[in-house]
């Protein structure tokens, strides 16, 4: 890969990045002496105001997004130059390019990137489906020894589904159905460990669903649950995202949950 077509790969690295961190919407409740707090903390910083921290903001969080794709991209073996890649950030936002478009520092124009870019996104999307056909092939191997080992754990009940799961707190509350609204709290993990999903993190409340909504795996143990149980619930691929890729969730990957039922209501509201 040339050096100019990795550096033009800036645009696609910066289009996978993630919503802007540097918004605090809690920020907006608080009172007049506590904005200053914060100012003054920026400023302590090494920061003249809060403006300037929050350029700095700006830049850090768009940066951090492009070196999260250039990773991303890394591991399916697109290299990518990551001077190339600080070279041409710095040409995007220079004064002359911003100010004057007769004086603009950058070596491509609106043609070339168009035909870079869009020849990256090609050879990007046939890398994705090769590393996705590989990755799913590994993780149903992988996947299928963790339920085999798993099903033999004391406590462990496998169901004709597939389905496994073991009681941690015993509850005596209603069941749902089907049709229900449930209100739990839960986290998700990989079988490696990896946490992708915590309804507990940063304080947040338990959150609510309809049985009939959620991912067949959970619908079935929902059902067999009374309020106040607390399971670990670990699904085969086909009870869970089966072949597609969900975020951080590998394609064809055995989930592990752990789920607090903590209400049930008839119907949901909309």
């Amino acid at each position: 890969m040339t050096k100019p077509f990795s550096r033009l790969c800036l645009l696609i690295l910066l289009s996978g990045c993630s919503e802007p961190i540097f918004v605090d919407k809690s920020l907006e409740s608080q009172s007049t002496d506590s904005t200053l707090q914060v100012s003054r903390n920026y400023v302590d910083k090494g920061f003249q105001d809060d403006r300037k921290a929050l350029a700095y903001a700006i830049g850090l969080d768009k940066g951090r997004g492009s070196i999260s794709r250039y990773q991303y991209l890394k591991e399916r073996g697109i290299e990518l130059d990551r001077e190339e890649i600080k070279k041409g950030f710095v040409d995007a936002i220079s004064d002359s390019y911003v100010t004057d478009k007769d004086k603009r520092k950058a070596r491509l124009n609106s043609e070339d990137l168009k035909s870079l870019i869009y020849g990256f996104e090609r050879e990007v999307a046939k890398i994705e489906q090769s590393f996705a056909q590989k990755e799913a092939i590994k993780n149903r191997i992988v996947g299928k020894k963790y339920l085999d080992k798993n099903a033999k754990k004391n406590g462990v009940t496998t169901l004709v589904s597939g389905l496994q799961y073991k009681v941690l707190q015993q509850g005596s509350g209603a069941s749902p159905t089907y049709e229900s609204e449930v209100t739990i709290g839960y986290i998700g993990r990989l079988i490696d460990g990896t946490e992708f999903a915590n309804s507990y993190r940063n304080e947040k409340q338990p959150e609510q669903f309809r049985v009939a909504s959620v991912i067949s795996g959970w619908s079935e143990a929902l059902q067999l649950m009374r309020v106040g149980d607390k399971w670990e619930i670990t699904l085969p691929s086909h009870l869970a995202y089966g072949s597609s890729r969900r975020g951080n969730i590998p394609a064809d990957s055995v989930l592990v949950f752990e789920i607090e039922l903590l209400g049930v209501s008839s119907s949901f509201s909309w």
